[in-house]
């Protein structure tokens, strides 16, 4: 089976490169190019699987921060709240969480005027999650940002959920029970997958936010205090050279004075 697999792609693949409409008449007579063709239409299927596979560009590949225990089975809203001692507007927040979110490999949304959310995640096809940010102004530059994150069902998990529900339903009725335990696993794997997918999601927008909120602190105070310090020694050369100036501009004075008060 296995080897009639391989003939029949080499059949296609042969037949496509006598098919080739770019070529001459006299060139197709000459089975260089047949055979190079053919070679190109081998090569190219496999050319992409590696770019592909190189890329992680894999089904099995994973999206989204580690999931964490406490967001395991999250089926309803979490809200998240940090006090910031600098002032920041509501869409710097949402791009640091946005970034934050890319470099976790995750699908990212922004809400648009309309929407109820400020940005969406999606990490897997059966759950995705909303975030929507609030924040209390406080003065002197002072805020209380509040992040609220809810998990929700995508479409493609809905459809999934009713149909085997409703398939359930019909073997139980019916009596037909190995139908019935089949399809309860089904439904059984799909719901685990969806609260799989809800609680990754919901875990890279704690991630993100909580990313955000450190995202000023260290490099800006460190920014601060070489300011502070470049300023203050800048501040003392400054005083020492005005004190010298000073100095010798005073004793130029008494100098003269003194010798003007001799001469008379």
């Amino acid at each position: 089976f296995f080897l009639l697999t391989i003939l029949i792609v080499l059949v296609q693949a042969f037949i496509s490169s006598r098919n080739n409409s770019s070529l001459q008449p006299h060139q197709k007579k000459d089975l260089r190019y047949t055979f190079m063709i053919t070679f190109l239409h081998l090569v190219q299927p496999m050319a992409r699987l590696y770019g592909r596979y190189k890329n992680g560009l894999t089904p099995w590949r994973k999206r989204g921060a580690k999931i964490k225990t406490k967001f395991l089975f999250a089926f309803t809203s979490r809200i998240f709240t940090f006090w910031s001692e600098e002032w920041r507007s509501s869409d710097d927040w949402l791009i640091h969480i946005e970034k934050n979110l890319l470099k976790l490999k995750s699908r990212v949304k922004r809400g648009d005027d309309f929407a109820k959310w400020d940005i969406m995640v999606r990490n897997g096809l059966f759950g995705k999650a909303h975030g929507l940010l609030t924040i209390e102004e406080h003065g002197a530059g002072k805020q209380l940002v509040r992040f609220k994150c809810k998990p929700v069902l995508t479409g493609r998990g809905s459809i999934f959920v009713f149909l085997f529900t409703g398939l359930l339903l019909a073997a139980l009725i019916i009596k037909a029970w190995i139908v019935a335990v089949l399809i309860a696993s089904i439904t059984l794997f799909f719901l685990i997958k969806m609260a799989i997918d809800q609680s990754c999601s919901i875990t890279s927008l704690y991630k993100a936010f909580r990313a955000a909120c450190k995202t000023d602190d260290p490099p800006k105070a460190k920014q601060k205090f070489r300011n502070s310090i470049s300023e203050a020694a800048f501040g003392i050369f400054l005083t020492n050279h005005l004190f010298q100036q000073s100095e010798r501009f005073f004793h130029k004075f008494f100098l003269k004075l003194l010798k003007n008060n001799n001469e008379n």
